[in-house]
């Protein structure tokens, strides 16, 4: 799936054209940043990352955030593989 690209929160343009590009690493990095309520157009939408961050870190909530980051994709249509949080909540999205 392609869509615009983004700097940062500024859509990409190069030479006065707007840049598209790949969008699955992009959709999943706003799915992590979002929280629910954020898009108005769709307001389920979004991992809301903070919650766990400031969370313990303990293998429940790191299983409780692969859980939700699934839930999400699947949602996205983005089709996640292995999802790993290590103890430091590093994620990694196969």
């Amino acid at each position: 799936m392609n869509d615009l690209k983004f700097d940062g929160h500024d859509i990409s343009v190069v030479a006065g054209d707007l840049v598209i590009t790949a969008s699955r690493e992009q959709h999943t990095a706003l799915l992590l940043a979002s929280s629910p309520g954020h898009w108005r157009a769709s307001p389920v939408i979004g991992v809301g990352m903070q919650k766990y961050l400031n969370a313990p870190h303990t293998e429940r909530h790191r299983n409780a955030l692969a859980q939700i980051i699934r839930k999400q994709m699947d949602a996205d249509g983005l089709a996640p593989g292995i999802i790993e949080i290590d103890s430091t909540f590093n994620i990694n999205i196969g």
